[in-house]
């Protein structure tokens, strides 16, 4: 911070926490290279972007917003190789997983949360790009219909999950679980 104007040199910081303080842009991030850590939680911010110089990041927290699509997720993973923890739960993302927003190969992510959102499908598109990474994934309170997490689970998932430790699921319905298959 310089003294005499006020104004914050961005370009050296590694850790930035701005949690609840009614940001509803991420574009001024642009001028953070160096960030590893990225906490906007509990704002208004309504997509992912900003985060094409941020190269270091390997934790972004962006729970509690009003993000309702990831098209932007797509171009922050081909940039943050080593970013390992993705928090986005209890936005309105939905409703499906697109192949756009985890492009493949993708394998850095070990904890991923998209709990309490609108996702009702395409978990086969996770587990394909991030699956063979994740140790926690937390896709509870998610109103996915009967059948979608049975069969994803069943067909794709062992195969392409080898190192998950811990899959939360609460409040989610799995029906007709028919693992002789």
């Amino acid at each position: 911070i310089q003294a005499s104007t006020l104004q914050v040199d961005l370009s050296a910081v590694y850790e930035l926490k701005l949690c609840n303080k009614s940001i509803t842009a991420m574009r001024a991030l642009q001028t953070c290279p160096k960030l590893r850590l990225l906490d906007l939680s509990c704002n208004r911010i309504t997509r992912i972007e900003g985060l094409s110089a941020s190269s270091d990041l390997r934790e972004l927290y962006l729970h509690c917003n009003r993000i309702s699509t990831l098209d932007g997720c797509g171009t922050l993973l081909a940039t943050c190789k080593d970013l390992s923890k993705l928090w986005l739960h209890m936005n309105s993302i939905g409703p499906r997983i697109s192949p756009g927003w985890f492009p493949q190969p993708f394998r850095s992510i070990k904890h991923l949360r998209l709990d309490n959102n609108l996702i009702e499908g395409g978990l086969d598109q996770l587990w394909k790009c991030c699956g063979s990474s994740l140790i926690t994934l937390d896709l509870s309170s998610n109103p996915f219909p009967a059948g979608e997490i049975s069969k994803s689970l069943v067909v794709s998932a062992p195969i392409q999950m080898s190192k998950l430790q811990e899959l939360r699921m609460a409040r989610t319905s799995i029906n007709d679980l028919d693992l002789a298959s």
